[in-house]
Parts: structure tokens; sequence; C-alpha cells
């Protein structure tokens, strides 16, 4: 019977020292994993290019108020608003009026118009588009910043 316990104790021993093995390894796989599984998405964000959202709405600003009209008055001038679910740049060509998306197609970073240099750029990876056609001029952007059409009534700007 001495002996019966005995060997009890060593299979009881066995199984205690397999758990605790498989433990580490458990924790050790993990500690590996987690890296490796946290770092995919990044890379799968700078690997496919950002696409605009494309839904219709009213210019808004940052404060969720509709832009008047009045705003793009001026020949030359811009607005960069949102319309539904995505940021927009609105351009007034001497009368002629352009909307475009204001993210970048790269990795999705905001595009700014610079007035001097009539292009815009993306501030992240120097990429520049052109802002009459929304077409890339140079850098790493892999396609075109989406247009759209713009309505003005009175009271309200449009991007559809």
């Amino acid at each position: 019977m001495a002996e019966n316990n005995e060997v009890v104790g060593q299979e009881a021993a066995e199984q205690d020292i397999l758990s605790r093995r498989n433990f580490f390894n458990w924790v050790i796989g993990a500690w590996v994993a987690i890296p490796v599984l946290g770092s995919i998405y990044p890379l799968l964000k700078f690997l496919i290019p950002v696409q605009a959202k494309g839904k219709e709405g009213v210019l808004l600003d940052a404060f969720g108020k509709a832009i008047a009209p009045s705003a793009l008055k001026n020949p030359k001038g811009y607005v960069v608003g949102k319309a539904g679910k995505d940021k927009v740049i609105v351009f007034n060509y001497e009368g002629e009026y352009k909307a475009m998306s204001a993210i970048c197609s790269h990795l999705g970073c905001l595009v700014k118009y610079n007035s001097n240099q009539n292009v815009i750029i993306c501030p992240c990876h120097s990429g520049t588009y052109n802002p009459t056609t929304g077409e890339v001029m140079s850098g790493p952007p892999p396609n075109n910043l989406k247009m759209y059409k713009v309505e003005i009534t009175d009271e309200e700007v449009k991007v559809i």
C-alpha cells in the first residue's frame, strides 16, 4: 500500500510539473504573439489606401454649424469643412465651385491648401495634389482625391 501511495504522489508531482510547464509555455507564447498581432493592424493601415467615405451633405464647420455661401465669395477662396462623413475642401474658381476630399489617399492625413504654390499638400509625407482636379502631382499617395459636386443655395453649401 505504501508503494501505491508513492506512485500516486509521483504521478501528481509529474502532472504538477507539466501544468507549470504548460503555463509558462502559454505565457511565453502570449508574450511573443501579442506584439506580432499588434503590428498587423498598423501594417494593414499602411498598405491599404484610405478611401473617402462619400456621403452627401451640407458643408459644416468644425463646430457642426452650416458654412454660409458667403464664405466662398472670394473668387479664389476655399473652405475646409465636413460634408456627410467626409472632410472636404471647397474651392471657388472665379464662380466655378469644386469640392474634393480633404483626406489624403496615402495614410488618411488631413491635407492643406498652399495658396502660394497653388497646390494641395499632405503634411504627413509631402504628397501633393492638383487643386483643380484632385490628381496626384507627386509623393506617395496612390490615388487621386475624390471629387464631389457642389450645390449652392442662398442659405447653404451642399456637397454631393
